[in-house]
């Protein structure tokens, strides 16, 4: 199987029935069109438009009992979840995709540098809430040594709810997906 957008090959990440993953090549031209192909045994798929944007925040999800969670480690680097909840005051990591470019930039299909870490470029502001209270940002960029995935270090809000709590990523004005927060 092959993705292609535009004129570039993008890299796969997973592909399985009705999903494939791929990275959008970070050449691409921001607030343009490309034309995305998919070759599968031999045959390519109609083409498809995708607007390619300067940001897109998402943030990675798993579902537990019909609810979707946030893809976001503790302090300790263990999964938050309703029986592992966040602490208020202690910094989470959030995983995400879509919040631009970085300094260093860091080529499609390359893993995001440790040191020094790969940060989100001036120009993209980035803002955090749980349970609707701003959450202050510690770091935001490429997670050390994986493709294509950004990593937001947030402090958990004093003033944050106990229990489920929303969290959101606002980059450049625009908000990612809504996920659930376990916080004690």
């Amino acid at each position: 199987m092959a993705v292609r957008i535009g004129d570039i090959d993008a890299p796969l990440f997973y592909a399985g029935p009705g999903q494939v993953n791929a990275q959008v090549p970070v050449e691409m031209s921001r607030n343009t069109a490309a034309s995305v192909v998919v070759t599968l045994n031999g045959k390519v798929s109609p083409p498809e438009s995708l607007l390619i944007s300067s940001v897109h925040p998402g943030i990675f999800t798993y579902d537990k009992d019909g609810i979707s969670r946030g893809a976001v480690l503790d302090e300790s680097y263990a999964l938050v979840t309703p029986s592992n909840p966040a602490a208020r005051g202690k910094v989470i990591q959030v995983f995400a995709t879509g919040l631009g470019p970085t300094d260093p930039a860091v080529a499609t299909g390359e893993p995001g540098p440790a040191n020094p870490p790969a940060r989100l470029v001036g120009s993209t502001s980035l803002q955090a809430s749980i349970g609707g209270v701003p959450a202050a940002i510690q770091f935001a960029g490429l997670a050390p040594s994986f493709v294509g995935l950004y990593q937001v270090n947030v402090v958990v809000p004093g003033g944050a709810p106990a229990g489920d709590a929303p969290l959101v990523l606002i980059a450049s004005g625009i908000r990612s997906n809504e996920v659930m927060l376990a916080i004690k």
